[in-house]
């Protein structure tokens, strides 16, 4: 049978990174009737297509998305017209990668949060799951994954600020198109948790699924999730609940969580399930100590000079130098 003849239904999972999402994949994808992927980003270019912001690029972004606009100006419908061209390519690619009849194609992309409300816009029958977690569990859990507990979050600090005010915004905005859940639920509350989940799919809820969803196999390799790998990812461990009290915890490092808290906000953080006192007095709450003050006194200002510096670039246009290829500007 052709696969591009099956139309599963959209199904997105949106979060910011280390929120759990993974383990939401796995455990989604281990429905027979969902299928899924590992993080595609398919709808990142495109939807950026039509913005003029956000992208550094050999080429001119903002002169391409000019380039774009003006096309549109050809079409019947214009921009209605080219997005809809845009939403039969992602189906017909979503539908490929079907293979047994399964009802949905999950994707799980946690750099979504940049375009959550765009694409529900975009698909509107779509199924849509908010996945919040504690945002200093969040940032907690980045710097331990990626950086041994080292405080560089520079690289991230788009999702943890924009891009959570992004999420928030486009679930308030299609609340009552969506279903949120709490990464502390999932790990107390798993089966109450899931039901009200697949109650939302329309689906069939099996409580095995919970026991078995680490043997859903994905094409990992360009996932940013390293402990995806790992064999002990096998089962809801609640220990990664309070794990940040131990990471955030030296001086620095607290006094930066309580300046979190108030950017993110009492309402945001209400949206998400969250109390912003109970927060803030869990924080005052905990001994400090001295762990990583020293690297931190260093890291602090070193993040400051990446925004402006972006060493990343740098870094690839010194390896260009090396190979005795041209420099270029980024546009």
């Amino acid at each position: 049978m052709n696969n591009s003849l099956n139309k599963p239904k959209l199904l997105f999972l949106f979060s910011l990174p280390r929120s759990g999402s993974t383990l939401c994949q796995r455990i989604m994808g281990a429905h027979k009737d969902i299928a899924t992927a590992a993080e595609p980003h398919l709808l990142l270019p495109l939807m950026y297509s039509l913005n003029p912001n956000g992208v550094y690029s050999t080429y001119s972004h903002e002169f391409m998305v000019r380039g774009v606009q003006s096309l549109c100006a050809y079409l019947p419908n214009g921009v209605d017209d080219y997005m809809n061209e845009v939403r039969k390519f992602v189906f017909r690619v979503y539908a490929k990668t079907v293979r047994n009849h399964e009802k949905y194609f999950l994707d799980k992309t946690p750099a979504y949060h940049h375009i959550a409300g765009d694409i529900i816009a975009l698909f509107p029958e779509a199924k849509f799951v908010f996945l919040w977690r504690n945002p200093l569990s969040v940032v907690s859990s980045y710097i331990e994954t990626f950086y041994n507990g080292q405080w560089q979050i520079q690289n991230e600090e788009f999702s943890f600020f924009d891009g959570l005010e992004a999420l928030v915004s486009a679930y308030q905005k299609y609340e009552m198109r969506s279903i949120a859940v709490r990464y502390e639920d999932i790990v107390f509350s798993p089966l109450r948790t899931w039901q009200k989940v697949f109650n939302y799919l329309e689906l069939s809820f099996y409580p095995e699924i919970i026991e078995n969803f680490y043997k859903v196999k994905l094409k990992e390799k360009d996932s940013g999730d390293p402990y995806a790998r790992l064999p002990e990812y096998q089962s809801i461990r609640q220990t990664s609940v309070d794990r940040w009290k131990n990471v955030l915890v030296n001086p620095l490092r607290k006094a930066w969580c309580r300046r979190y808290l108030c950017r993110i906000g009492e309402k945001r953080l209400g949206v998400m399930g969250y109390d912003f006192q109970s927060l803030l007095s869990e924080i005052n709450s905990q001994p400090s100590d001295f762990r990583f003050l020293l690297d931190d006194i260093f890291h602090f200002p070193y993040g400051l000079l990446c925004r402006f510096f972006e060493p990343r670039i740098m870094s690839h246009k010194l390896k260009r130098l090396r190979d005795g290829q041209r420099l270029y500007m980024h546009r």
